[in-house]
């Protein structure tokens, strides 16, 4: 019998800067948010979180931020930058679409164990339904 368990690690940021980048964002002198993103092979970085404090939102930072990013990790020698989006979050999918990000990437499905989060919106993919 094969013997597996889980063991919870807790992530810090001087964990992910080791491994990954994390870029706080500034405007003028005040520190207004954070990107953290990580490599996703060889020649692929990943959006993992970004964060701008709600004062400064929708008033174009976010898109400077991406414009930057970009410009960074094609420095880097990447041919790609990725981000994972919910379906269902219509304002993140016209954020991104507006800055460039026009190629599906990667589906990621989910299970719902509380029926709370069951949503009825289906989507015709590939030839498969989901519910979105």
């Amino acid at each position: 019998m094969i013997k597996v368990h889980l063991r919870r690690q807790k992530k810090t940021l001087e964990e992910w800067i080791k491994k990954d980048i994390v870029y706080y964002i500034i405007l003028e002198e005040d520190i207004v948010g954070f990107i953290h993103i990580s490599h996703k092979g060889p020649n692929v970085m990943i959006i993992e979180d970004i964060f701008i404090l709600e004062e400064y939102r929708r008033k174009g930072v976010g898109k400077k931020v991406i414009y930057l990013l970009k410009e960074k990790v094609i420095d880097l020698g990447k041919t790609s930058l990725c981000v994972n989006v919910v379906p269902r979050n219509s304002e993140a999918l016209d954020f991104y679409e507006a800055v460039g990000f026009d190629h599906l990437n990667m589906i990621e499905l989910r299970m719902n164990f509380n029926n709370n989060d069951n949503r009825d919106r289906e989507i015709k993919f590939l030839e498969h339904i989901y519910k979105i």
